[in-house]
């Protein structure tokens, strides 16, 4: 039987188990014996947090043989003693799809995998699964870097100034986008990222700061923030620009493994091996060039600014402050 990977990243030191369908039936997986079935005794599988990794939440699951097709997996932060997904947070905007063939994990046409596979058409078969999989990782890092997911979240005030992160929030990755307090003004009021909101980071956790405001409990504010990317969250006219990313990480493994190669006997196998690794190399460029030209990214690595945020401060043209919680009373909350 082979192993499937089910993946997900969240806040760190969560508790977190995901809940998986077999669409050609809706039979659940039992995480008791590893089986199918309508009804299941316990269909909840937990994940266990990466040691390292931390936010990474991974499970290996071989118990049984997965039929062909495809299969949904979502994700739920447990806040109880027990699972319970009617009150539970689900932590995916989208739910994660599992293509299976013959009890594997399937690059089904369209998937980022298959376009990646098709770039860079190792013929040779000389990257592992882990080589792909590793190549993909690290395209999706830095396409998350280069143009994060945006998550938005309103949280309850309670008259201090000290919150704790969103859920969703990844700590040494995620980062504020804007602040909006109070909610629903026309224009929106946004508070100043340098004076009015901060991160503050205690030995255990990552909290926000607001500094200029202390919403009551009758009041929330809305907080934006950054997330990473995965294969799910990949904006659809972005997926042949971080296809070739990942194509591009992937042909330099090919070139070093045919650079590496034992050199062999015939010397026209070994001109063919160099030969093969500068193509490589080569082809590599090209696929990092279509990236960066699709993400406005320029020779010295620096992307155009994506927005503004603007103050708390700022009244409406012409000089007139708000009619509904004017200047003073936002400075001085």
């Amino acid at each position: 039987m082979a192993t499937k990977k089910i993946q997900r990243t969240h806040t760190t030191a969560k508790n977190i188990y995901v809940i998986v369908k077999r669409e050609a039936d809706g039979y659940l997986l039992n995480d008791a014996d590893g089986s199918f079935a309508a009804a299941p005794v316990d269909p909840y599988v937990s994940l266990a947090e990466h040691p390292v990794i931390k936010g990474l939440y991974e499970k290996s699951e071989a118990r049984s043989v997965w039929t062909d097709g495809n299969y949904t997996i979502v994700a739920y932060e447990r806040v109880g003693g027990a699972p319970n997904p009617v009150v539970d947070t689900v932590i995916d905007d989208e739910p994660q799809i599992l293509a299976i063939l013959a009890d594997a994990e399937a690059a089904a046409p369209g998937t980022l995998i298959a376009k990646v596979q098709g770039l860079v058409k190792d013929t040779d078969a000389k990257l592992a699964e882990a080589d792909w999989n590793n190549g993909i990782a690290g395209a999706l890092g830095r396409y998350s870097k280069h143009r994060p997911k945006m998550s938005v979240t309103d949280i309850a005030g309670d008259g201090t100034n000290v919150y704790a992160v969103p859920v969703g929030w990844v700590q040494e990755f995620s980062g504020i986008e804007s602040v909006e307090y109070p909610i629903g003004d026309n224009p929106e009021t946004l508070l100043d990222k340098d004076d009015d909101y901060a991160i503050y980071v205690t030995s255990s956790a990552e909290q926000i700061r607001l500094i200029a405001v202390a919403p009551p409990a009758t009041e929330s504010f809305r907080v934006k923030f950054s997330v990473p990317r995965t294969e799910a969250t990949i904006a659809a006219n972005d997926m042949d620009a971080v296809a070739n990313l990942a194509a591009h990480i992937c042909l330099g493994m090919l070139a070093s493994r045919y650079i590496s190669t034992k050199k062999p006997a015939i010397q026209a196998d070994s001109v063919n091996y160099q030969s093969k690794s500068s193509e490589c190399t080569s082809r590599g460029k090209v696929c990092l060039t279509f990236y960066n030209d699709h993400m406005g990214i320029k020779d010295d690595g620096s992307t155009p600014a994506a927005s503004a945020v603007s103050s708390a401060t700022i009244n409406y043209p012409g000089g007139m402050d708000r009619l509904t919680h004017p200047r003073r009373g936002r400075l001085l909350r």
